[in-house]
């Protein structure tokens, strides 16, 4: 992957490696990484609202906060980084 990717695709396909990668054991972990994906699908395709990329924010906090195991506290990693990082560039699929 390269700068003609956006973000938002590298952290759907993180995400979704993610949850291959999970062993699906703590319910935090499978039910809050599977939650992220209609919500970054939606930002991808320019259909998501402002409280879309509240409530993905919320979701990997919550996940990092309670998750049961090493994986889940790891995991929204990627997704609050990109959120950091290149807020402008999620602020701009949704508004477009």
């Amino acid at each position: 992957m390269d700068q003609t990717h956006s973000i938002i695709d590298m952290t759907r396909y993180a995400v979704q490696k993610m949850i291959d990668e999970s062993c699906e054991r703590c319910q935090p972990c499978v039910r809050s990484l599977k939650s992220m994906v209609p919500l970054l699908n939606k930002m991808a395709e320019n259909q998501a609202r402002t409280d879309d990329l509240v409530l993905l924010r919320q979701i990997a906090e919550n996940l990092k906060e309670n998750s049961l195991c090493e994986f889940g506290k790891v995991a929204p990693t990627v997704i609050l980084s990109g959120l950091n990082y290149f807020e402008e560039e999620y602020t701009a699929a949704i508004l477009q």
